[in-house]
């Protein structure tokens, strides 16, 4: 009866979301015969003619990923990211048609291979060119469709070498390196039905796809290296005349190690987990003039172009930007210009993580992460306005009908698609299905009841460990709390991961009106302080002897504390002590002694949303600013860690844009009332003006000082409404 339901659920979501046109008309799923399991390149060709005036459009999708190109020039990428057994069905108008004869090509990668981007599904393609009810061009097997009334797809192979390619699961796909021969003569390959999939539309934003040419040169390598103002996602491309063949190779990183590109500074290329090898090469057989673009886009803020053998005259790089569009619509103007960098850094470093799941980095693991997901989706109501993004993340982890094998069956992985199990991660699941239900209004309440069935099995999947106290102990899987010494301190009965348990129960309890639940988390909080709480400071770990008696490790961090508050196991009136301690001790500039220091994630960010909602506006600005500034003037966008040695584009930390907004301003903003609550806190600025995207227009916020007089004006789309609150009274 359970699964009836939760069908039901289902197609009444996928009917109500299904708003784009998502049938072929005449297009079969097909790919080459032959062209093996996995790595596979094939370039697909066809030609079809149009009258003056008349515009078409390009239907397509593929697995594993494709670009097309309309007589030459870009026109698109994707597919959209979805669940295994899926795909997303794109559609490119094609303005740019001449009159008479035009060719639509289009490249398709069939990785197939295990990663953190990337589903593990059969290679194909799926196309056609239409122009109204009539096709114009389309996939199919030739030997069905020899007397078709519209021009079929031809496909030959795309000459690359693979095989002294690095691997990485942390890119779903081996270093792009290509045979240029202009000479050779393509291989055809013939068309064979492939696997038919589930279509689904598109259903988040077209990305962006703006060229930049602002590169200057700078003294970074061997080779000539160009800087970029700041770091930035694309295609990367250059435009070089040959003199001698020869091989020419780009090479890119985020950031410089001693004023050099090191391509190590990610990891040991030998090691296939960490690996990210910023190297990319054409060889090429013949002198000319070339246009080298990289078929997948890429991170980076500084980018060397090379000969490694012959010689040629290499011309400045340009950048096709890969990005959300809805993010750049996001303004903040104020007296501080530090925080106006840091708002801008936040708004990039979502565009770039935003393009079809808000992924954790969109240059290294491009995995959509729970728990980074709580966050940047938080970011993203406020900067973008749209939720299309978050529920295409949420909704992938009921659709799917299997995961990785590491995952033990009922538990969930940690990312999709390529994640194992993270036992944490299950619980952040359940509270962004809660987040989610309470901002996306009627959706996230249909969007609630389609993912009931996932929700309670993480619920009774993370029962089984709880001991006869109520304690969840010895986790499975990966146990992750912070980047900090807290990831250390995770065996046994780990204190925060049961503090987000009792948030977690508590959430289920509000969504589905399960009073059981609430019970639980109520006893469970109960336990926690009587356990973990030794007068000062909340412990993180409690470890069974050889006796069968718990001791708790003297071990205490400053996340743990964090943890506390955030999930209300603590709270600020039963904690006095501690509260003022933390406010007050931690931080940027630590006075507490004996205390673990937290991390950028996401200890910090933790730590800047109990200060916004509990009023202190003018110390999460100052420590927003602290944190965060350095990154914002060093790359233009946000990292992952504090030190800035791995990702420099990390999606989570935009949520210190919503909590200059809704907290040092003082404007909170309701999508699913219509509303925006203004409070008078005791903001550090003299004025400030805001403008944010929502569904029907944008948003105008205005905060100005003028002597003893403070004014807070909004200007609001027809329907919304302004109320009046008071300081943290969202806590």
């Amino acid at each position: 009866m359970r699964m009836f339901f939760s069908l039901l659920a289902a197609v009444v979501w996928l009917s109500a979301c299904a708003v784009e046109c998502t049938a072929f008309q005449q297009a079969e799923s097909v790919w080459g015969e032959g062209c093996g399991s996995t790595n596979a390149y094939l370039r697909f060709r066809s030609a079809f003619d149009v009258a003056k005036g008349e515009r078409p459009v390009l239907r397509v999708t593929a697995s594993t990923v494709y670009c097309a190109k309309l007589n030459g020039a870009f026109l698109g990428y994707g597919p959209a990211r979805t669940a295994d057994g899926w795909a997303k069905v794109d559609e490119w108008p094609l303005a740019e048609v001449r009159e008479g004869r035009n060719e639509i090509e289009i490249d398709v990668a069939g990785y197939v291979c295990t990663s953190y981007q990337y589903v593990i599904q059969p290679a194909f393609l799926q196309a056609e060119v239409v122009l109204g009810g009539r096709v114009l061009a389309a996939t199919a097997q030739r030997r069905v469709k020899d007397n078709a009334p519209y021009q079929m797809f031809t496909a030959t192979e795309i000459p690359r070498d693979i095989g002294g390619a690095v691997y990485s699961r942390q890119r779903g796909f081996p270093g792009e390196r290509y045979v240029v021969d202009p000479d050779a003569k393509p291989v055809a390959v013939p068309l064979v039905k492939a696997a038919d999939v589930k279509l689904r539309p598109r259903a988040v934003p077209y990305p962006e796809f703006k060229v930049r040419n602002d590169f200057f040169e700078t003294k970074a390598g061997p080779g000539k290296v160009w800087s970029a103002p700041f770091n930035d996602t694309g295609f990367i491309g250059f435009k070089v005349k040959v003199t001698e063949p020869g091989t020419f190779a780009v090479r890119f990183d985020e950031g410089l190690v001693n004023g050099k590109l090191d391509l190590f500074r990610n990891g040991d290329p030998s090691n296939s987990w960490h690996a990210c090898l910023n190297h990319i090469t054409w060889d090429v057989k013949k002198p000319g003039e070339y246009v080298f673009e990289t078929f997948e886009p890429y991170t980076f803020k500084f980018v060397e172009g090379r000969m490694e053998s012959g010689k040629g005259e290499i011309s400045a790089p340009y950048l096709r930007q890969f990005r959300n569009p809805l993010p750049e619509r996001a303004k903040f103007e104020s007296s501080d210009p530090d925080l106006d960098l840091i708002f801008r850094a936040a708004c990039d470093t979502l565009a770039e993580n935003g393009v079809d799941l808000y992924t954790d980095c969109p240059g290294r693991e491009r995995s959509a992460w729970l728990c980074d997901t709580w966050f940047s989706a938080s970011a993203a109501a406020y900067l973008t306005g749209d939720f299309g993004v978050e529920r295409a993340f949420l909704e992938n982890f009921v659709l799917a009908p299997r995961f990785p094998k590491a995952v033990p069956e009922g538990g969930m992985p940690g990312g999709y698609p390529g994640a194992g199990l993270l036992s944490t991660y299950m619980m952040w699941y359940v509270l962004q299905c809660g987040e989610y239900a309470a901002r996306a209004g009627d959706d996230g309440r249909a969007f609630a009841d389609f993912a009931k069935a996932r929700v309670l099995r993480n619920i009774e999947f993370l029962t089984k460990y709880e001991n006869t106290d109520g304690l969840l102990e010895d986790l499975p899987g990966w146990v992750f709390i912070e980047w900090s010494h807290a990831a250390d301190l995770v065996k046994g009965i780990n204190y925060p991961a049961n503090m987000l348990w009792a948030k977690t129960l508590d959430c289920a309890a509000v969504l589905y009106g399960r009073s059981d639940f609430a019970e639980r988390a109520t006893r469970l909080r109960e336990t926690i302080r009587r356990r973990s709480f030794d007068g000062t400071y909340f412990h993180d770990q409690e470890l069974k002897g050889k006796d069968g008696r718990y001791a708790l490790n003297p071990d205490r961090t400053e996340t743990c504390q964090y943890y506390a508050f955030f999930t209300g196991v603590a709270t600020k009136d039963k904690h006095p002590d501690l509260w003022r301690r933390m406010v007050e001790g931690f931080g940027p500039r630590r006075t507490s002694d004996g205390v673990f220091p937290s991390d950028m994630f996401f200890g910090r960010l933790l730590r800047l949303d109990l200060l916004a909602r509990d009023g202190h506006a003018a110390k999460t600005a100052a420590e927003i600013k602290n944190y965060l500034l350095d990154m914002a003037k060093e790359s233009g966008t946000l990292w992952e860690f504090a030190d800035g040695h791995d990702s420099r584009c990390h999606a989570f930390a935009a949520y210190a844009a919503m909590l200059m907004v809704r907290d040092v301003l003082g404007f909170s903003v309701d999508h699913a009332r219509k509303t925006v609550k203004v409070s008078a806190v005791e903001t550090p600025l003299s004025f400030c003006k805001v403008s944010l995207p929502v569904s029907d227009g944008e948003i105008e916020l205005t905060f100005a000082k003028k002597g003893e007089t403070t004014q807070r004006s909004v200007r609001l789309p027809h329907g919304w409404t302004r109320t009046e609150g008071s300081v943290g009274a969202w806590r």
